[in-house]
């Protein structure tokens, strides 16, 4: 039961990321954050994308790639956000991925 509604929560929310225009409570939503879309998105891309690479031993190295740069560019966007005094944090903004 727990696992289920976590399970439901987290693909709401997936939902509301992919697709932003269908919801109506945008601000609530962005401020109930948790970090499994953003991870689930990220690895679905990392694994994507190291499928696709023909020598398989470069395929550890494009998934570390792809992996490392989505959430340092997160880290990149929520240090733009604070410095122009944004509200939010690390976590807040990574969710928005």
């Amino acid at each position: 039961e727990t696992i289920m509604r976590d399970l439901r929560s987290i693909a709401g929310k997936l939902m509301f990321v992919l697709m932003p225009m269908k919801a109506g409570d945008r601000g609530r939503r962005l401020r109930d954050w948790d970090l499994w879309g953003p991870l689930l998105l990220c690895l679905a891309l990392g694994l994507i994308i190291a499928a696709q690479v023909e020598d398989q031993d470069q395929a550890s190295y494009a998934f570390a790639d792809i992996f490392v740069t989505v959430w340092i560019g997160s880290a990149v966007v929520t240090l733009n956000a604070l410095l122009l005094e944004g509200q939010g944090s690390f976590f807040q903004t990574g969710c928005g991925l």
